[in-house]
Order: structure tokens, then sequence, then C-alpha cells
């Protein structure tokens, strides 16, 4: 005869409950957790500003407007602007010595524009391009 051994069932662990306390950790956690805040760096950043007459004396400008043209506060003619151009003998300085400001309204048709642009480069000067607003030079 045989004897039949009884199959034993293995207990189960019911884990419904680890997701009720996980859930309860995670809650406690975020409410607990303090949260630190960037304070940053001060910093003692130079002034932007710069006195004007300094930016005259190192970079000459030339005021542009459909009307007329103004080189170093006087109103010129495009030959004019030539002849002080390569007066200056720009090809010879450093480049940092060679940039001329080109300040230009809108309104300043093409052609003017284009002659102004090529008597700047022609006489070994490097361009600076400022826009106005308005076309009241």
């Amino acid at each position: 005869m045989r004897i039949r051994s009884k199959k034993r069932s293995s207990p189960e662990i019911d884990v419904s409950a680890f997701a009720d306390i996980a859930f309860l950790l995670i809650i406690f956690f975020i409410l607990t957790t303090t949260f630190v805040r960037h304070q940053g760096t001060r910093l003692d950043a130079p002034a932007g500003t710069q006195d004007e007459s300094e930016t005259a004396e190192e970079n000459p400008t030339v005021n542009l407007s459909s009307s007329h043209i103004v080189f170093r506060n006087k109103t010129v003619t495009l030959d004019d602007l030539r002849r002080e151009l390569r007066a200056m003998e720009l090809p010879e300085q450093p480049e940092d010595d060679r940039i001329v400001v080109l300040e230009s309204a809108e309104d300043v048709p093409y052609e003017i524009y284009f002659q102004v642009v090529a008597a700047i480069t022609d006489a070994g000067g490097v361009l600076a391009v400022m826009e106005k607003e308005g076309g009241d030079g």
C-alpha cells in the first residue's frame, strides 16, 4: 500500500498592505523635505557708461541722413568725406583704430548709403554700422 503524501501548500503573505505603507512613506518624505532655495551670488559690476568725448576721439563717426552727411561735427560732401578719410591714413593704423562708425537714418537712399560705405572701405576703414530711428539725422 502506498501512502499518499499530502501536498503542502506554501503559505502566501498578504502584500496589499505594503502598497499602503509605501504611499504613506512617500507622503511623509514629501512633507518633511526642506527645499533649498538658490541664494545667488552678489556681484558688483562696473558701470556701463563711457565718456562720450573718449568714444568720439577713438572712433570717427559719419552721420548719414537723407539730406546730408556729417563727419566730425560738420556737414561735408561725399568728396570731402573721401579726402578727410584718406588724410586719416587708416591703412597704417592698428585694426582697432581703423573703425569708422556709420550712423544711418532709415530713409537714406541706397545709392548714398553705398557710396559712403565704399568711401570708408576704400580709405582702409573698418565699418561699424548703427541705424537711427526716423530720418532727422
